[in-house]
Parts: C-alpha cells; structure tokens; sequence
C-alpha cells in the first residue's frame, strides 16, 4: 500500500474538516469491540470480547457522566444523521484527493483500499 503525503496548508484544512465530521461518526456510530480478559495456556492465548458496543454507548452504560452532560450528548446523538455523516466524509475525501492530484501527483489512482485506510 502507497502512503500519500498531506502537506499543503489546502489537504490541511480539509483533513481538519473530515476528522471533525470523523469524530461524531465513530463516536456515536461505529461499534467496536473491547477487551475484557486475555489468558494464557502455555503457548495458548485466549482473548475474550464484550459485545461491541460505540464509545457513546459505552459512556451511557459506565455511569461516570453526570446528567447535564448525559442529556447533551443524547441531543447531540439525536441530531445526527450517520447517512447523511457518511456522505459528507466521503465527499471531503473525494475532496482531499483531488487536491492531492492537483499539486503534481496525477498518477494517483483511487482504490477501495484508499478509503478503508483514511477511514480507520
């Protein structure tokens, strides 16, 4: 896999805008597994998994927020569209790219994998 170079005050801005629509996205929309336990049976390594569950989720369940922040981040959540997230991050990378191919880098191509790399 080729790595590309964001350096220009321009793909800045945009990277800068993507990770601030990327925040709420994965925060409130992409589930992911925890670690809960790891044993060791001799040269066997057994991991086991709480179900997955997003960071906001998460959050809600622990109790460790009061409830002034508990209820703005349920009005945040309501005020999202992860549809509509979705489709903005993938036309500010659309974005990124051509911007990246503007500054001397014509032969990039994008592939599927480009994507899954910006958005892991």
């Amino acid at each position: 896999m080729e790595y590309e170079r964001f350096d220009t005050d321009q793909e800045r801005i945009i990277l800068n805008k993507i990770y601030k629509v990327l925040g709420p996205y994965t925060n409130y929309f992409q589930p992911s597994m925890k670690l809960v336990e790891k044993t060791r049976e001799g040269p066997k390594v057994t991991k086991t998994y709480d179900e997955a569950k997003t960071p906001y989720r998460r959050l809600l369940v622990a109790g460790s927020i009061s409830r002034s922040s508990e209820d703005r981040l349920k009005e945040e959540y309501d005020s999202l569209n992860p549809a509509k997230l979705n489709r903005e991050i993938e036309s500010l990378r659309k974005e990124l790219y051509q911007v990246y191919r503007r500054k001397g880098n014509e032969t990039v191509e994008e592939t599927e994998e480009d994507l899954e790399y910006i958005l892991l």
